[in-house]
């Protein structure tokens, strides 16, 4: 598989107001590049709401291949299928199809995910915030992670990994 080029960069300068002792200067503290994690899914079929088609999925960090997995996946959502971004939901799988509980982004074993396009929250922001906040009170919410995704080579923009709402040890309890 033909790795993308495309990567997301940006370039921040952090400026803090310090005190030198007799002074409050203002000075840049550190320049940074954010590459995100991108996960590349490979098919040969058009993703489809009904039913889950069979792909390759695999996750890179600083470009580096960090996991692979055979996946099912489909689309998700019912109103926001007009949307121009679509939500997909996927289920880890083994090589003979079979469901396959897998940690991934660093989150408990499972095997159904949902990779969340935030299409009218412009800010990106709102479901990650919420939820990070309830789980910081020790109330469930889905564990998610921001990554680049690309499908059969096509950037499709910032997408949110999420875990899907189930009862479950490590989700609901």
């Amino acid at each position: 598989m033909k790795l993308p080029d495309f990567r997301v960069r940006s370039t921040y300068e952090i400026v803090a107001t310090v005190f030198d002792g007799i002074h409050q200067v203002s000075k840049p503290l550190t320049i940074y590049e954010l590459v995100l994690p991108q996960i590349l899914i490979s098919t040969s079929d058009q993703i489809v709401d009904e039913p889950k088609i069979m792909a390759d999925m695999e996750i890179l960090k600083n470009n580096t291949l960090v996991e692979h997995y055979n996946i099912g996946i489909e689309l998700r959502g019912s109103s926001s299928l007009a949307f121009p971004k679509k939500s997909y939901g996927f289920e880890t799988r083994d090589a003979e199809s079979e469901d396959l509980s897998t940690s991934l982004g660093g989150f408990p074993e499972e095997e159904d995910w949902i990779l969340y396009g935030p299409f009218l929250d412009k800010s990106l922001l709102r479901n990650v915030l919420i939820f990070d906040l309830s789980n910081s009170i020790n109330r469930y919410a889905s564990r998610t992670a921001f990554y680049e995704l690309f499908i059969n080579n096509e950037a499709k923009g910032l997408y949110i990994l999420m875990e899907k709402i189930k009862r479950d040890k490590n989700r609901v309890d």
